[in-house]
């Protein structure tokens, strides 16, 4: 007899998950597009392309423990008992505190930031963002410099301004 999978709920406590793989699997229905992610005890949720994104900037892989939350403010994932850093390699990244609100996506509720402490958040996720492309080229075949960074986080900033998540009270802006 087939085991029914536990299907994990996310309703404001954090909840642990350790991932059977890095990524979910893509799906859709009448209500949009999710993501499919298999949790070791026969364990599943979904994952709308918020909360998918956000799996994603920790650059999960088979066996990585997350703890992921639901609040008014959005999602917040963070990882489990971090891999050791091997010799070289850049510290994990943190988890960004702005979150750009997805389209037809109301399970988060977009918060406006300052300027600096936003464009930050940009240069991490982009960071995160190269660096995950690299690592899943065919052969190293994508190569990032810091120049790219920084457009992809100044095109993440202005998208941003654009849609009013940005907000400056002058003397008070400032970093973190």
């Amino acid at each position: 007899m087939n085991n029914p999978r536990e299907i994990v709920k996310f309703n404001g406590a954090p909840v642990v998950v350790t991932l059977t793989f890095a990524k979910g699997k893509p799906a859709s229905n009448e209500h949009g597009d999710f993501f499919t992610y298999s949790a070791e005890g026969n364990r599943v949720f979904f994952a709308n392309a918020a909360l998918n994104s956000a799996i994603q900037g920790q650059t999960p892989e088979k066996g990585t423990r997350l703890s992921i939350s639901r609040s008014e403010a959005g999602w917040d994932v963070r990882r489990v008992d971090p891999p050791a850093e091997q010799p070289g390699t850049p510290p994990s990244p943190v988890a960004p505190r702005a979150a750009m609100h997805t389209p037809g996506d109301d399970s988060s509720v977009p918060t406006q930031v300052q300027y600096g402490a936003a464009f930050a958040d940009f240069l991490i996720l982009a960071a995160d963002a190269v660096r995950s492309a690299e690592r899943n080229s065919p052969a190293g075949s994508v190569r990032f410099d810091n120049r790219d960074v920084a457009a992809i986080a100044t095109t993440m900033w202005i998208a941003a301004q654009k849609q009013g998540f940005l907000t400056w009270n002058g003397a008070a802006q400032g970093g973190r």
